[in-house]
């Protein structure tokens, strides 16, 4: 609409702070009121996403591993980085013992591995605690396809993934 040129970055604090810096009053950036705020910048338009429901997750990452101890009356979710082995259908048969034990998956995002097509590490998520014995057996099943596995954690379901 406006013919302008899309520059993609890193993230949008970043794009903030670059257009701050060039002081060329021909750039913008799409990112928070904060970043505008931090970096000196004018709010041109707010609302420019193009889904109203649109939403942002953010993860902390630290060195301790602490994860909610399992209530039954509680939801939760179990996040975990995998990289199978290489051979014919292997997420086909790494997926499988989740499919038998109902186990409900709500992401599974693939990436290549650094410098390589033919190796992807899986980013998945599932409902449900590590405790719980379809999900502690789903993900030993998943382990036996894998050459790495990393749990990256289990956290309280937040009420908005309800909706």
């Amino acid at each position: 609409k406006h013919n302008l040129i899309e520059h993609v970055m890193a993230d949008t604090a970043g794009s903030a702070q670059f257009v701050s810096l060039s002081k060329d009053k021909s750039k913008a950036a799409i990112a928070s009121k904060l970043s505008a705020k931090i970096y000196g910048l004018e709010v041109l338009r707010s609302g420019v996403q193009d889904d109203e429901k649109n939403f942002t997750r953010f993860l902390i990452f630290q060195k301790d591993i602490i994860q909610p101890e399992f209530k039954k009356d509680e939801k939760y979710i179990t996040s975990f980085l995998f990289k199978l082995k290489n051979k014919p259908a292997a997420l086909y048969q790494a997926l499988t013992g989740m499919s038998l034990r109902s186990c409900d998956m709500t992401k599974l995002q693939s990436f290549p591995e650094k410098g390589t097509f033919s190796s992807y590490f899986f980013l998945c998520e599932v409902r449900g605690h590590i405790n719980e014995e379809k999900i502690s057996e789903s993900l030993k099943d998943l382990e036996l396809h894998c050459s790495e596995f990393q749990l990256l954690g289990v956290f309280k379901q937040d009420p908005y993934r309800e909706k």
